[in-house]
């Protein structure tokens, strides 16, 4: 049985106020259910749709883990039938979750499998995260850097500045700043730009609207951890009080009033950002959030206007 944590009601509640994360947790949730049915095509859709929306995929743990999944739910002889990709990408993602080193070797072999067939982002993603458990970091990096050529998004570039950030290379405050700036619902993303920028942060200037925000205050003045708390609760109340809407758009402002001192650069950022990682097509990241950014299929009876679990009986049929 699925322990349902997010309602649909409170899924609308995520989509008014842009909560990408919470959107992400709904949608492996949802991933989970099938999963739990052994409908592994369907569970790889939701979990795609998931990391399409979310930057830190760190609550997925938790929400496995408050789910008891059947003990046999990968036995490769019995699935023997199932859509092979689709089933060994369900494996190797869930898997990579859990702490024990077999399962994650055997997360690797699955997803090396899935690789064979789809050489895509969200596969490269998996591998890079399970390389990380084994701590081949620097063959992670390569691994999460492919994938961010294949796709530049938020949760790439999360990945890839944290890690960068982590061995003291400044440069990965840039993705730091453009993955927050997509996905501004990521509290874990604001804790690690706010550790990157730790040395600088005395030089960073309120502007008229910011001067009284205790978002800007906590940011300026607490450690990393206190900053993202005290942002993360203010996110999830703008839908109980509106004046947190103020809040949080005066925040951002601040970090955009900031962008070069944050960045530490006087030059082209964007062009530098444009460049790195050899991305040929970069993205008005500043204008992003305010679009839709989940995906849609490549099939003629999926319906962008649906929900995955609204989809018609020949969309399934066509997977």
């Amino acid at each position: 049985m699925l322990s349902n944590t997010i309602t649909n009601d409170m899924k609308l509640d995520y989509i008014k106020t842009k909560n990408r994360e919470k959107l992400g947790e709904y949608y492996f949730q949802q991933g989970l259910s099938f999963l739990i049915d052994k409908e592994f095509e369907k569970a790889y859709e939701f979990f795609k749709e998931s990391l399409d929306y979310i930057t830190c995929d760190c609550s997925f743990i938790s929400l496995i883990k408050k789910n008891i999944l059947p003990i046999n739910i990968f036995n490769d002889i019995e699935n023997g039938k199932v859509n092979h990709h689709q089933y060994f990408f369900v494996k190797g993602m869930i898997l990579s979750y859990c702490d024990k080193k077999e399962f994650t070797y055997l997360a690797l072999e699955s997803i090396e499998k899935y690789l064979t067939k789809e050489n895509n982002e969200y596969g490269n993603y998996v591998k890079a995260k399970i390389l990380l458990s084994l701590e081949k970091k620097d063959e992670a990096l390569e691994y999460f850097k492919t994938a961010l050529n294949l796709s530049n998004n938020s949760r790439l570039n999360y990945r890839v500045g944290r890690y960068l950030c982590e061995k003291q290379d400044e440069s990965g405050v840039i993705n730091l700043f453009y993955s927050f700036i997509e996905n501004p619902s990521s509290s874990c993303c604001l804790r690690e730009l706010h550790f990157g920028i730790k040395s600088n942060l005395q030089n960073l200037k309120t502007s008229l609207e910011s001067v009284e925000n205790n978002l800007v205050e906590k940011f300026i003045s607490s450690n990393s951890w206190l900053a993202s708390n005290a942002y993360e609760k203010t996110y999830l109340a703008q839908i109980e009080d509106i004046k947190n809407i103020k809040i949080i758009n005066d925040f951002l402002s601040f970090l955009h009033y900031n962008k070069c001192v944050i960045l530490n650069k006087t030059d082209d950022i964007e062009e530098i950002y444009r460049n790195k990682y050899g991305i040929d097509k970069y993205e008005n990241f500043e204008d992003s959030f305010d679009d839709d950014n989940g995906s849609s299929f490549n099939d003629e009876y999926y319906d962008d206007n649906l929900d995955m679990d609204q989809q018609s009986p020949e969309f399934w049929d066509s997977l």
